[in-house]
């Protein structure tokens, strides 16, 4: 049978200035005292261990603030195989379920490893949470059922949790006979920290058949959302392996996005296979930037395709230059080459500027570099990144506006300013600047007065 033992309350006295206290040290309250100063707003804990000759091994707990109690601190005394009242019991878990505690780090940390060594048989478990650990304490240093079971076994979350939980085996000896669930799934329950999960006994008995359906997948290493992907019977799809996996090391709810887009999306979807979490942020923001873009999908693609004109296209034995024709076409290869192509849409669809994409001959499938034309000029010319060209892309860019009677100012192309300043490490820019602007090749096209017609359409100069 558990001893009953009475809480000793403090009070304390202010005589000729000096604190006094009954049967606590004055240091230690002095201590008190600057911890509070500094934490005002919360409720001060502070845990002293004792190993006295004459009383034995014990621990105090104070807990003080200056206001809302009568008396300045409450003390509360843990002897081993020793249980409080059933008043002061139901006082100390009040308070220890307070959200407003603080103790200081040092002293938290001293406490849990001086603790752990001179009572090894409490099994005490680490945590960041003082109340968490008092509660702990409070329930393995006697004879006290199933918490003390929990405790002991390593599932601290759900004995810290267990008022929560309605009709379990109040005589189990050991965690499976108090839940009455296998070990395995109590222990994974507890790591998840989340007791709602089995607060009744319809819930348990939920969490048991999901456990056995896929106890072949279900290991230590199983995370919460994987967990929750089995629960919720894989999102209403057909179990998926590599998604199973992919969940482990990312957020599932991008994943979860990913299939509400693609459902949005249908054959717009331009990444069907599944994609890995390294890139699954980068892909989402492409289908969602499509579905931002679907209800105006219609008019963007009609106006892209009215101004679209085709005759910008061209090859060579090095590279293909194509010209958009849709909306998915433009978001795709902004994604794609990390640049700002997305924000011509608008301008695209109504003939403000003109977009080309260019390919090498050795990889048509791999976005290169993107050509801006407008008023028969090219405007700009990038390669991923926005990285400058290189010169055999110059070279190439001089032959294409040749062949297309467009406007190519190299210089612009590459230096926003006209400094040479602007090319530092790119020499062979430098060399190639100097060396086209000695054969005059940069001269401009200009037609006085006159409309310019290319390919049927009228450009403005």
């Amino acid at each position: 049978m558990v001893n009953e033992y009475n809480i000793i309350r403090q009070t304390s006295a202010r005589i000729n200035n000096t604190i006094r206290t009954n049967n606590i040290e004055a240091s230690i309250y002095r201590d008190m005292q600057r911890v509070y100063r500094e934490n005002s707003n919360k409720r001060c804990v502070f845990i002293y261990v004792r190993n006295d000759e004459i009383d034995g091994q014990f621990i105090d707990i104070y807990f003080y603030r200056d206001i809302a109690w009568p008396m300045t601190y409450k003390q509360f005394r843990i002897i081993p195989d020793y249980r409080f009242k059933q008043q002061d019991e139901e006082e100390f878990l009040y308070l220890i379920h307070r959200k407003n505690l603080h103790i200081e780090y040092e002293m938290f940390c001293d406490v849990q490893i001086t603790i752990s060594e001179l009572f090894p048989q409490w099994h005490m478990n680490k945590t960041k949470s003082i109340g968490q650990y008092l509660d702990n304490l409070y329930f393995v240093s006697h004879r006290s059922g199933p918490k003390e079971i929990m405790y002991k076994s390593g599932l601290q979350n759900i004995a810290y949790g267990m008022d929560q939980i309605e009709d379990y085996n109040l005589i189990g000896s050991s965690p499976q006979e108090i839940l009455e669930m296998p070990l395995p799934l109590c222990r994974i329950i507890n790591e998840f920290g989340d007791v709602k999960r089995i607060s009744d006994e319809f819930s348990r008995k939920h969490m048991i058949s999901v456990y056995e359906k896929y106890s072949s997948l279900i290991s230590k290493t199983l995370t919460k959302d994987q967990w929750n992907y089995l629960e919720q019977d894989c999102w209403g799809r057909k179990f998926n392996r590599k998604l199973f996996n992919y969940i482990k090391e990312t957020n599932a709810d991008i994943y979860k996005r990913y299939f509400e887009i693609d459902t949005l999306l249908g054959n717009l979807n331009p990444y069907k296979k599944l994609p890995n979490p390294k890139d699954i942020y980068e892909k989402l923001q492409l289908m969602e930037s499509i579905a931002n873009h679907m209800e105006e999908k219609e008019s963007l693609d009609e106006g892209i395709q009215k101004h679209r004109i085709a005759d910008l296209a061209y090859e060579n034995s090095d590279y293909e230059a194509i010209v958009p024709s849709t909306m998915v076409q433009i978001i795709k290869e902004a994604i794609d080459m990390h640049n700002c192509l997305m924000t011509y849409l608008y301008n695209l669809s109504n003939g403000g500027t003109h977009i080309v994409f260019v390919r090498k001959k050795c990889d048509t499938e791999e976005s290169y570099m993107d050509i801006e034309i407008a008023h028969r000029k090219i405007i700009t010319a990038r390669l991923k990144f926005n990285a400058l060209p290189k010169v055999e892309d110059m070279e190439f860019l001089i032959e294409y506006a040749r062949e297309k009677d467009l406007i190519c100012r190299p210089r612009e192309l590459i230096m926003e300013d006209g400094e040479y300043d602007e090319l530092f490490g790119r020499e062979d820019l430098i060399d190639f600047l100097e060396g086209i602007e000695k054969e005059d090749t940069n001269e401009d096209v200009r037609l006085d007065g006159e409309d310019f017609y290319f390919d049927g359409q009228r450009w403005d100069l």
